[in-house]
């Protein structure tokens, strides 16, 4: 994750063992100085990312240095990764391989993941609890704060190349969104005038004319909606509908639209006979930022120009706002992935 006290390294600086990039990897622990799958948990040994290449017991995978050159490993912490550790005790111990896909303490090597808990409900799948402290000592070192939460969401967009996206090309393109972030090919249901289900997934798709799009996430119940920008004179109806006192551009009307109609899919309950009624946030967020109101959290959403789009995921906790990483690339010539990394 590009927070904290790692930040700095996404920058040139052309270190031949700084890892920047690489395949997703599962969740460890560190039991008797070795990292271990861990176990009955599907960030754990239950992982997908175990499937990248042969084998479900180990991972294996590339990752990119600063340096620009990219390495196959067939383990978490390779030997060429070398951390000194200035406070374990044996001044002789102190140089470890550092495991990339674990925090460990800087100084310490003290896990600052120590157990991952699956939280059941509205609140999210996954949970990583940490503490930073050297459990032996109970102190804490000098690094950034540690992160009690990380979400994962992927926001696939796909221009038709017909006027209007029809709903079979909108449910394939969910259809090759949920085997890419599971894994393996899942059944997807889809539910008139309910939020499409597949197992062990959250997600929720949106079609306006010309654009299909749709969102993926393993941690909580999702709403993604998008509207093609249209008149004023187009949007009376709309309007009248929406609030008492409605914003009187297009643009801004419709992002007040695509929120509450957002927020209903998320909730599973469709839109309601009034849909004044839906609290959404005064505004949306931009680009790269997230807004928490109410139990949910209102990330700004990648979209075209022509179009306006908004993403809600649950997420309890404090009303609160800040920022994410986002990661964009090209499936095909005709599909938009954006990435978007959280942390709270």
């Amino acid at each position: 994750m590009l927070n904290g006290a790692r930040r700095p390294l996404w920058s040139n600086t052309f270190s031949a063992v700084e890892a920047v990039w690489g395949n997703r990897g599962p969740a460890y622990t560190l039991e008797d100085g070795q990292w271990k799958l861990v176990e009955s948990s599907p960030f754990g040994d239950g992982s997908n990312t175990l499937k990248f290449y042969e084998g479900k017991d180990a991972w294996a995978g590339h990752v990119a240095f600063n340096d620009l050159h990219v390495e196959f490993f067939q383990q978490p912490d390779p030997e060429t990764l070398i951390w000194t550790f200035k406070d374990i005790e044996n001044e002789f111990d102190r140089g470890r391989a550092d495991n990339v896909f674990h925090a460990e303490h800087d100084d310490t090597r003290a896990p600052t993941d120590e157990h991952l808990a699956v939280v059941a409900g509205q609140d999210g799948r996954g949970t990583a609890k940490a503490t930073g402290k050297d459990p032996g000592t109970g102190r804490e070192g000098p690094r950034s704060p540690v992160l009690d939460r990380l979400m994962r969401v992927s926001v696939w967009s796909q221009r038709a190349p017909e006027q209007r996206a029809k709903p079979n090309s909108a449910r394939d393109l969910l259809r090759q969104a949920v085997e890419l972030e599971a894994g393996e090919e899942r059944p997807v249901v889809h539910n008139e005038g309910r939020a499409p289900i597949v197992d062990g997934l959250s997600v929720s798709l949106s079609r306006a004319d010309g654009l299909a799009m749709c969102a993926v996430s393993d941690f909580a119940a999702i709403g993604i909606d998008v509207e093609p920008l249209r008149p004023w004179s187009e949007l009376a109806d709309m309007a009248s509908l929406v609030s008492d006192s409605p914003p009187q551009d297009p643009r801004s009307l419709l992002d007040l639209w695509t929120r509450k109609e957002a927020l209903a899919k998320a909730m599973g309950t469709g839109l309601p006979d009034d849909v004044r009624e839906l609290r959404v946030p005064e505004r949306s967020p931009g680009i790269c930022e997230w807004i928490r109101r109410d139990g949910w959290l209102w990330i700004g959403c990648p979209c075209e120009k022509r179009h306006v789009a908004s993403l809600v995921v649950r997420h309890a906790g404090d009303d609160a706002e800040g920022g994410y990483d986002m990661f964009e690339m090209r499936e095909k010539p005709a599909i938009q992935i954006s990435t978007l990394l959280l942390s709270f």
